[in-house]
């Protein structure tokens, strides 16, 4: 699996409303991303906006997390764009499971701070998606490393992993929505694995 998409090469970028863009890499270095897109999509972007730029390989869809710096002047404009978190292998296989539960979410390097209590919206092998009561600024900042506490009908899982992104949640009761990735090797695995089997989407 490559660390980075090739400068020259066709990517799909996806921004936090679960949209997709195609886009060029134009430049490519160990922190630095410069993204070329196409059609006009780069109109519909910010500076700070936290992206997924993926890419086919053997291995399965490639997904690379960053957050857009700036625009250039020239035409067609360049986004420069700064890696926040290493590259993982997006495996639609893995089923998805819709469970009754709660989450408790803590950045790891502010234990001073509360817990980030919510509600388990699904969940897979790689990570959840759930929805949080409080405005959790921390949150916002991409690759947040997170301590996770699960509890579920079955029994609680304690897990680790980053904070992919977090967008506001049209629920009164409910703020922030968080998608979390598991860090690997996951925690508790085969427990995981059980609960999923057991609940699975169809």
């Amino acid at each position: 699996m490559s660390r980075r998409p090739a400068a020259g090469a066709d990517v799909v970028v996806r921004d936090q409303s679960g949209g997709s863009h195609h886009a060029r890499m134009v430049d490519v270095n160990a922190e630095r991303l410069g993204l070329q897109f196409v059609e006009g999509a780069d109109a519909t972007f910010h500076q700070r906006d936290r992206i997924l730029v993926t890419w086919p390989e053997p291995v399965g869809l490639i997904c690379l997390p960053a957050v857009l710096l700036e625009q250039s002047p020239l035409r067609p404009a360049v986004w420069l764009a700064d890696v926040v978190g290493d590259p993982w292998p997006e495996q639609r296989q893995y089923p998805r499971a819709s469970i009754s539960g709660t989450v408790g979410l803590r950045p790891r390097l502010r234990p001073d701070l509360p817990t980030a209590s919510g509600v388990l919206l699904d969940l897979s092998e790689v990570g959840l998606r759930c929805a949080v009561e409080q405005d959790y600024p921390e949150f916002a900042v991409p690759a947040t490393a997170a301590d996770i506490e699960l509890a579920v009908d079955a029994g609680a899982l304690t897990l680790t992993g980053k904070i992919l992104y977090g967008r506001p949640t049209a629920s009164a009761e409910h703020r922030l929505e968080l998608v979390v990735v598991f860090d690997r090797p996951v925690r508790q695995l085969e427990g995981l694995r059980d609960l999923i089997h057991r609940s699975q989407l169809p």
